[in-house]
């Protein structure tokens, strides 16, 4: 994958790795992965678990036989219901994606989807993950100038809690060895609670608002280290109950 790679950050057109097409003869009972997908400003699709199958991937050039459906590209391809956009390369054996759920950077020359297998960036391309019972597989748009991107992770100390309960969020990254570490200034947003940055130890705590569904997510500025950029990939969306 990193040949794979050094071709889309460079690519003229912006395309973009990754994956797949329609299944053809396909039996279900795969293994059960989860899937998400992390757009620019907001979460395209929340994580979905969907059983992988048997077949192949027949559209956008790919012919029976190069790419299997039981591969982290069939994984999105059902996880999306078929909605992505791309075009499969021969030489590489794989797919070089422009678009996923409606968002698009075909024509892009800065960014690009990237995929992460269990919060590690893949060595692979989407066709070649061979994907296992209970793995995480993340599909997110990130910055051709970045350096290094890591996805990060939101946790919260009770999914239900009481109007004005302190409710206390831990923001970690996955770094490069798939290790939890903690993130400090991370952004913690939510409807109905004020945006906050996170302590020195990846640590924010806000009094719970008004009864209902409280979503919260993390997300991070790209911090500049000399001449490389180093991005962090939204968390998934955590949602607490608040009852009165």
């Amino acid at each position: 994958m990193a040949k794979l790679k050094t071709v889309i950050r460079l690519a003229p057109l912006g395309a973009i790795l990754a994956l797949a097409c329609a299944p053809s003869a396909l039996a279900a009972g795969g293994p059960a992965v989860t899937v998400r997908v992390e757009g620019k400003t907001k979460t395209l699709l929340a994580p979905k678990v969907v059983h992988v199958r048997a077949g192949w991937l027949t559209r956008d050039g790919a012919k029976k036989g190069e790419c299997p459906a039981r591969s982290g590209a069939g994984a999105l391809d059902q996880a999306t219901h078929h909605r992505w956009g791309g075009k499969f390369y021969t030489s590489f054996s794989d797919f070089l994606i422009s678009s996923i759920l409606g968002e698009s950077y075909g024509s892009s020359t800065t960014w690009y989807w990237d995929i992460f297998v269990d919060h590690v960036t893949a060595t692979t391309g989407a066709c070649e993950i061979k994907v296992h019972r209970g793995e995480q597989l993340l599909f997110a748009g990130v910055r051709v100038r970045d350096s290094a991107d890591y996805p990060l992770d939101l946790k919260v100390s009770s999914r239900h809690v009481s109007a004005g309960q302190t409710v206390t969020v831990t923001v970690e990254y996955w770094d490069a060895k798939g290790k939890g570490r903690p993130l400090a200034g991370a952004l913690v947003r939510g409807a109905g609670a004020k945006a906050l940055r996170t302590d020195a130890h990846g640590v924010v705590r806000f009094k719970a608002g008004a009864p209902g569904a409280l979503v919260l997510t993390a997300d991070h500025a790209e911090v500049h280290k000399g001449e490389h950029w180093l991005g962090y990939v939204r968390s998934a969306p955590v949602r607490v109950r608040v009852s009165p």
